[in-house]
């Protein structure tokens, strides 16, 4: 392993804290003399290998509400980002109650469940969102690594000592990182300065053409300097995107040259941050906190459909189920809370009922991924895991990195009896961690257990792929 990819970690927006539990992640080594025009297809690379590793030592949250949300946003930012060429985007949600969002090689990008709670309306989220977009876009990651590859040995193996630390303790590692290197931390803070303000520009113009606010990135930088709960310890997001009042009023500046926008009242948005916030508490604090805000603000749909997520999660039927026959009643076209209703009886273990109004819903709205995902987890739990089988089988294909619907395929399949294809699904899902060796022999099991052709010739091949991959992996 060299060391420039650490250089690079450090500079991208990715924090290390974030992404240890207690063991160091290990990155693949990009090269001494990488360029601005590095190929799409090793960047791509470079991005596989790294989340892999992600999922492995990484709490991400696989709620499909929420990822159906976060993707609809992020792909409408996308289609109005006039940079992203050919590239692939895959957005995902970290489990962390932080403030913070990352950039990675070959366009993955992960937003902390702490940022979507903190943000007050979609155009603030929207302009994280872009800002990290435009990192991708316009080739930080490249500039970065050259960067990197043309510093001495001793000063990268310095600043490798103070990421070591960080990983076990992130205000450690960075003390140790501005003692021992000042000077090549100011010159790598300039560059990395440089590509802040252009992320700014590209990232406010594209939340300008989605139809934001195109104030939003200034107000939300402003929001996190002045508020008092961060003076001591500022959120990781400011560690990584260094932000001043200079940068705040640059914000403001770049934003004036856009039509005078509106913070968005999407109620999507407020449902979701809602939602989110519910997932990161206990039952208990999440009735107690709901309930309170419900109290306050009787009428506030957002504050009710947390209310009713809240009486669900402490099995409170009765109570959820009035709460939620208000908001049906009142919003008879809202997805959410129809999918609110289902929840409830999934919940409730009225399964087969849920599964008829999934199947009604999923006629209007075919690929739906929050609603395939509900419906295989009540056919699943109906008994009916043939339903939950075939209704996977293209859905893995729509998601193939998503280990939440390889999970559920996996084990529809073997409830469902389908052995060797249980195994291959299994042999997926140990492949999205990185874990090659337990690939190979969950098909090495499969092919055991299958006498099919082309299913054996095809489990072969897989194989030998997954053997190729491990082996340049390797080599990175």
């Amino acid at each position: 392993m060299r060391f420039s990819y650490f250089i690079f970690l450090m500079t991208v927006g990715l924090t290390v804290s974030s992404l240890t539990l207690g063991s160091t992640l290990k990155l693949p080594d990009i090269g001494d003399s990488a360029r601005a025009n590095l190929p799409l297809d090793i960047e791509q690379r470079y991005g596989d290998s790294i989340m892999r590793q992600l999922r492995r030592q990484t709490p991400l949250l696989y709620d499909p509400l929420l990822e159906q949300y976060i993707d609809n946003l992020a792909f409408h930012l996308v289609s109005n980002n006039q940079n992203t060429g050919q590239r692939k985007f895959d957005f995902f949600i970290v489990n962390n109650p932080q403030i913070n969002a990352f950039a990675l090689p070959g366009g993955y990008i992960g937003i902390h469940s702490g940022l979507i709670g903190m943000a007050q309306n979609e155009s603030e989220l929207a302009s994280v969102i872009s800002h990290e977009i435009a990192h991708v876009t316009q080739l930080h990651i490249a500039r970065r690594i050259e960067q990197a590859s043309e510093l001495n040995l001793p000063s990268i193996a310095a600043m490798l000592a103070s990421i070591a630390i960080a990983t076990q303790n992130p205000e450690a590692g960075l003390a140790a990182l501005q003692a021992s290197q000042a000077g090549l931390t100011q010159v790598m803070l300039n560059h990395s300065r440089a590509h802040e303000h252009e992320a700014d520009r590209v990232g406010i113009q594209t939340l300008a053409r989605a139809g934001y606010d195109s104030y939003a990135a200034a107000t939300f930088f402003e929001k996190l300097i002045n508020d008092q709960k961060f003076v001591n310890k500022p959120p990781p997001f400011l560690s990584t995107h260094p932000v001043s009042q200079l940068r705040v009023a640059d914000a403001r500046a770049r934003a004036a040259n856009y039509p005078q926008g509106q913070p968005t009242l999407n109620q999507d948005f407020h449902l979701m941050r809602a939602r989110v916030l519910l997932l990161s508490m206990n039952k208990h604090e999440a009735l107690n906190f709901f309930r309170n805000l419900h109290q306050q603000h009787p009428d506030d749909t957002s504050r009710l459909y947390g209310y009713a997520l809240a009486l669900l999660k402490n099995e409170q039927y009765a109570q959820a189920d009035k709460v939620i026959s208000r908001l049906t009643n009142d919003y008879k076209d809202n997805l959410t809370f129809k999918l609110l209703a289902i929840e409830s009886l999934q919940a409730q273990r009225q399964h087969k009922e849920a599964i008829k109004r999934l199947e009604n819903l999923l006629s209007l709205y075919p690929a739906n991924h929050s609603i395939i995902m509900l419906l295989a987890r009540n056919a699943i739990d109906a008994g009916q895991p043939d339903k939950a089988a075939t209704l996977l089988r293209k859905h893995v294909h729509r998601h193939p990195e998503n280990l939440q619907v390889y999970s559920y395929f996996s084990e529809a399949l073997g409830k469902a009896g389908y052995e060797a294809e249980m195994h291959e699904a299994l042999a997926e899902q140990k492949a999205l961690v990185g874990d090659y060796e337990g690939a190979i022999e969950q098909l090495t099991i499969g092919l055991k257990k299958n006498n099919q052709f082309y299913t054996r010739e095809r489990m072969s091949a897989r194989i030998q792929q997954l053997r190729q991959q491990q082996q340049l992996e390797k080599s990175l």
